[in-house]
């Protein structure tokens, strides 16, 4: 039998950004965006 739980430092993104709204000048082009990048994830 194996085990297959993750390890803790699994759980915790490498790149983590919350709540990011970006304008330009009067246009709004993004609203509360969330995002989470894993150590070794490729983007």
């Amino acid at each position: 039998m194996t085990d297959d739980a993750a390890p803790a430092s699994a759980a915790v993104p490498m790149i983590s950004m919350r709540n990011v709204d970006k304008h330009f000048g009067e246009l709004h082009v993004l609203r509360d965006i969330h995002l989470e990048v894993p150590r070794g994830q490729v983007v």
